[in-house]
This record gives structure tokens, C-alpha cells and sequence, in this order.
């Protein structure tokens, strides 16, 4: 899947006002460039200095944000400002989880970029910063390493009791993990 399809559904949960999203990490982050998406599932090439994006979550923390199993991850080169992508989807419909990885220099970028289009909240205890937007998206750094954790739905499943705390949580680890 191209940015530009990430950017239109995260700026149609937006134009719904599905759980009030703003416009999505992808979409902030989806004008600084990218690559083109060459998904491989089940990817063994880790990148330097720890695990494979697809790796930071696992296929249950993935089907217990979208409130029902879906496919496994699948590892993408199309996320932007050279980082890494994994996404989860469900069988049927358009839900999914993206995980994005950021390291070296388009860490802060990243973050950087994210901070100014999203006006996110403060998210305390992870990493050396993190932010929500408290709508299904979480993004932090920890060194050099940035990883982005974005729940994109048409239900209810952001909404439902504990995924901001499931996030903050995934973000966490994630972080160690990268």
C-alpha cells in the first residue's frame, strides 16, 4: 500500500470524525517523503541494532487492539522519512494497526514532524518522550530509536475500556525491543 492511500484513509477518519482522530501519524508524517512499498511478510532481515519492526508487537497485541484476530504482520519499506512499517489487518474490512520504526537522525525528524501537525498530548513514564493523540495513535523515543503505534478503525475498538493504557503499554516495549 502507497503513503498516499495511508494519507487518505487517516484524513477520512478525520472528515468522519471517527473517534476523534486527527489526522493520523501516517498522515503527518506521509509529505516527508518515502520510498516505495514492497511488502514481505514474514521479513528475517532485522534491522541494525534490534528487532524487525514487525517484531516490536506481536499478531495477539494486534488482534487485541482491533478487537478481533486478523492477518500477520506484513513489513513494508513505504513508511516516511526512510523509516519501517508493519501492518496488521483484519480479514474483512479496513481496520488495521501500523507500527512505525524510526533510527539515527529521522528519529527526531520524525517526532519532530508528528509534534507540530498533530498537537499531541504528553504521555508520561515512556521512553525519553512520548505523545498521544488520545484517539488511537501513540508515538515515542527512547536514544536514537522512534517507534509509532497507530490503531486505525471503523468500530469501536478505540474507544473500548484500556487501549489508550494497551498502547502506552506496546509503545513501551516496542521501545526496548527497537
Amino acid at each position: 500500500m502507497h503513503n498516499d492511500d495511508w494519507a487518505i484513509r487517516s484524513v477520512s477518519a478525520v472528515v468522519l470524525g471517527l473517534a476523534g482522530a486527527a489526522a493520523g501519524v501516517t498522515a503527518a508524517l506521509a509529505g516527508c517523503g518515502s520510498s516505495t512499498a514492497t511488502p514481505a511478510v514474514g521479513s528475517s532481515s532485522a534491522p541494525p541494532n534490534g528487532a524487525s519492526v514487525c517484531q516490536l508487537i506481536t499478531d495477539a497485541d494486534a488482534a487485541r487492539l482491533l478487537g478481533r484476530a486478523g492477518a500477520a504482520g506484513v513489513e513494508s519499506s513505504d513508511a516516511p522519512l526512510g523509516g519501517q512499517k508493519c501492518t496488521w489487518k483484519v480479514a474483512s474490512g479496513t481496520d488495521n494497526v501500523t507500527i512505525l520504526l524510526y533510527r539515527g537522525d529521522s528519529a527526531s525528524s520524525a517526532i519532530s514532524v508528528s509534534n507540530q501537525n498533530l498537537h499531541p498530548s504528553p504521555l508520561a513514564g515512556v521512553g525519553e518522550e512520548a505523545y498521544s493523540t488520545g484517539s488511537g495513535e501513540v508515538w515515542g523515543r527512547k536514544g536514537t530509536v522512534a517507534v509509532f503505534v497507530e490503531v486505525f478503525s471503523l468500530g469501536a475498538s478505540n474507544d473500548r475500556p484500556g487501549t489508550e493504557a494497551t498502547l502506552k503499554n506496546l509503545l513501551a516495549s516496542a521501545l526496548d525491543k527497537g
